[in-house]
C-alpha cells in the first residue's frame, strides 16, 4: 500500500509540476516561435514590395532615358541657338550641311563670313594680314 501512495504522491507532483512549470514555458516558446514567423513573414512582405518597387522605378527611368534619347535625337542646338557650324565641320560628327540648316542659321553664317573677309588683323610689323 505504501507503493501506490508513493506513485499516486509522484503522479501528482509530476503533474503539478507539468502544470505550473514545464508546460507554461513550452506555451511561452511557442508564442515566442509564432511570433517569430509572424515577423518572418512581414520581412518577406517587405522584401516583396520592396522588389516591385525596384522593378518599376527602374522600368520608370528606362522609360524616360528612352523618351530623353529620342528627344536627343530629334533636338539639334545649333538650330535653336542660330550659330552656324564652323566651316569644315564634318558631317560624320552630327554636324548639318549648310543647305539642311534652317533658313536664320543660314543666314547668320552668311553673315559671319562675310564679317570675317573684312576682318583683318595687324602683324607686329604693322602690315595688314
Amino acid at each position: 500500500m505504501k507503493h501506490g501512495l508513493i506513485s499516486i504522491r509522484g503522479v501528482i507532483i509530476c503533474g503539478l509540476f507539468l502544470c505550473f512549470y514545464a508546460l507554461p514555458a513550452s506555451c511561452e516558446n511557442a508564442g515566442e516561435s509564432e511570433q517569430q514567423e509572424r515577423d518572418r513573414l512581414r520581412q518577406q512582405e517587405l522584401d516583396l514590395s520592396l522588389k516591385e518597387y525596384d522593378k518599376r522605378r527602374s522600368e520608370y527611368v528606362e522609360e524616360i532615358r528612352k523618351q530623353q534619347e529620342e528627344i536627343l535625337k530629334e533636338y539639334n542646338p545649333l538650330d535653336y541657338a542660330g550659330l552656324p557650324p564652323p566651316p569644315n565641320a564634318p558631317e560624320e560628327k552630327g554636324w548639318p550641311k549648310r543647305e539642311d540648316m534652317p533658313e536664320h542659321v543660314q543666314k547668320r553664317a552668311l553673315a559671319m563670313e562675310k564679317k570675317e573677309k573684312r576682318s583683318f588683323v595687324y602683324t607686329q610689323s604693322g602690315s595688314k594680314e
